[in-house]
């Protein structure tokens, strides 16, 4: 038997470009079970300063080895970021 967990998280960080908002949805996919506090914890850290998404995408994925895609809002535009 197969199991994928998908675990989702909204949340919001500043951009170092304009400092706005930037508003993002973390969609991770993993075959093994990672604790919600560990996932909280990592966003928590990338987001104490501004941070652009690709390179907050590449430290995730790099801190939970697991496949994710990372969407973001920055000006009204839509942006996707898929790593794994």
């Amino acid at each position: 038997m197969t199991l994928e967990h998908k675990y989702t998280i909204k949340f919001n960080a500043k951009c170092p470009a304009d400092n706005s908002i930037d508003s993002y949805k973390l969609k991770i996919y993993s075959n093994k079970i990672i604790l919600v506090e560990d996932i909280i914890a990592i966003i928590n850290k990338l987001t104490t300063e501004p941070i652009y998404q690709e390179k907050l995408a590449e430290i995730i994925y790099n801190n939970i080895k697991e496949k994710l895609k990372l969407i973001g809002y920055h000006s009204n535009i839509k942006i996707i970021s898929k790593v794994g």
